[in-house]
């Protein structure tokens, strides 16, 4: 998660080489709608800086308690 374009398209490559399929969203609202649609999720990479409801020390916070094993 990255609001940044330019930033996003950088994690998203990050992720890729990491052998990862990266899913983008650009605020913590949009995140936690991917999640709840899919269960194919296993991790989550994202900046802290965020607008939106909670930021992205917020959102991993909630992501653990929800989803513990991503």
């Amino acid at each position: 998660m990255e609001d940044e374009m330019i930033l996003r398209m950088r994690a998203v490559d990050i992720v890729e080489d990491a052998g990862f399929n990266p899913v983008e969203a650009v605020n913590a609202d949009e995140a936690i709608s991917i999640l709840e649609s899919r269960s194919d999720i296993s991790l989550l990479f994202t900046d802290i800086q965020m607008p939106g409801s909670i930021d992205g020390l917020k959102l991993a916070h909630a992501v653990h308690d929800r989803w513990p094993s991503i």
